[in-house]
């Protein structure tokens, strides 16, 4: 990702891409975006403009939801 933000921002982002492309409470949308966020930070490292951006990182998460 190539945009300063912060993990805060990061977070809410990938949040919204969840909520945006699929039928889950906010609640649940919150919770998959940390998570997201905690694979990008063990991958990548801490925060970082090597992160996927939000929305490729929950759009990636969403194409295993239908292969189970």
């Amino acid at each position: 990702m190539t945009n300063s933000v912060t993990r805060e921002e990061w977070v809410a982002a990938c949040a919204d891409r969840y909520l945006e492309r699929s039928d889950i409470d906010a609640e649940s949308a919150a919770s998959f975006a940390e998570t997201c966020a905690d694979q990008q930070e063990e991958i990548e490292g801490p925060y970082s403009a090597e992160w996927e951006s939000p929305s490729d990182a929950a759009d990636e998460d969403m194409t295993y939801w239908d292969a189970e």
